[in-house]
């Protein structure tokens, strides 16, 4: 009885496996991607002084579009203090800002329509002043 139990599991396993793997693969297919995969991030805080109350946030995030015709991206922010001075962005140009719970949302017009698969790098900066001056948080 047990060796027949065990040979059960040995086909049981392998074939309920792959229906698992199959199904998922089938969902993934059928639900939309996002707007565009982030490829590559990086942020720089520099803190001009040394109380914290300037400083300058760099961005520079490379991403890929996933669906055509694409002409906006969003950014985000958040912080305490003024926030976003000086806000800089390239390619594209900031149209609306817009604050949902402790993050500021920015809607970048590309300027231009993006196709699936078109890839872009991003420039992004601003100051910001009396950000950093909590003990906690960011």
């Amino acid at each position: 009885m047990n060796d027949n139990l065990g040979r059960l599991e040995q086909l049981l396993f392998p074939i309920l496996s792959d229906l698992y793997g199959g199904g998922k693969s089938l969902i993934q297919k059928i639900r939309k991607p996002g707007m565009y995969e982030v490829l590559n991030y990086e942020t720089t805080l520099e803190i001009l002084d040394v109380k914290g109350k300037e400083a300058i946030l760099n961005k520079k995030e490379e991403v890929k579009f996933l669906q055509n015709n694409i002409i906006a991206f969003q950014d985000q922010a958040w912080g305490s203090g003024m926030i976003l001075i000086d806000y800089k962005c390239n390619p594209g140009k900031p149209v609306d800002f817009y604050q949902f719970a402790h993050k500021t949302y920015i809607v970048i017009s590309l300027r231009n329509v993006m196709q699936k698969g078109d890839v872009t790098k991003f420039e992004i900066s601003w100051k910001t002043r009396n950000g950093f001056e909590k003990s906690s948080g960011f």
